[in-house]
């Protein structure tokens, strides 16, 4: 799905949201940790880059990336992707990882191999069907446990 195609449009995030990270990390993501704390610290973070969604002007999804540069190349750590609960299933997620994807490539340029890594839960049907859609792949089915208890399933996906 293209921004074109999508009911919203998507931003760089900046220190001015950090409100509405923390406020939606606290409804999406509180099952499995104290992520409304950590992940509006990200926003200033130098390696760290953000994307908001946007809908009639309103922001309704986030994604953070942190990012890698050194001789593998380009590596990209999705660290939060979040949608509030009633936008969801309507491409916003399609979205910002299309976004995310083209903002690792473009850092990347001619250098080696770019690839983006992310953690998701063992529980978490819907974000499974949305990363496999995007050609992610499993990396380790095992790969440890969110402080709330879920098994973490660590997945990558090449972008070149």
């Amino acid at each position: 799905m293209s921004e074109a195609s999508s009911p919203g449009r998507v931003r760089s995030g900046t220190r001015d949201d950090a409100a509405f990270v923390r406020d939606l990390s606290a409804r999406v993501f509180s099952r499995f940790g104290d992520y409304d704390r950590t992940l509006p610290l990200l926003l200033d973070a130098p390696d760290v880059r953000t994307f908001v969604a946007e809908v009639d002007g309103a922001p309704v999804a986030f994604a953070m990336v942190q990012v890698e540069i050194g001789r593998a190349g380009i590596l990209g750590d999705l660290v939060a992707i979040a949608v509030d609960p009633i936008w969801q299933g309507r491409g916003l997620g399609t979205l910002l990882l299309e976004r995310t994807e083209r903002f690792l490539l473009a850092l990347g340029g001619a250098r080696p191999p770019t690839s983006l890594f992310l953690c998701v839960a063992d529980d978490n049907d819907r974000a499974h069907a949305l990363f496999a859609g995007r050609g992610f792949e499993v990396t380790d089915a095992r790969h440890g446990w969110y402080a709330g208890g879920q098994r973490s399933i660590a997945m990558r996906k090449r972008l070149r």
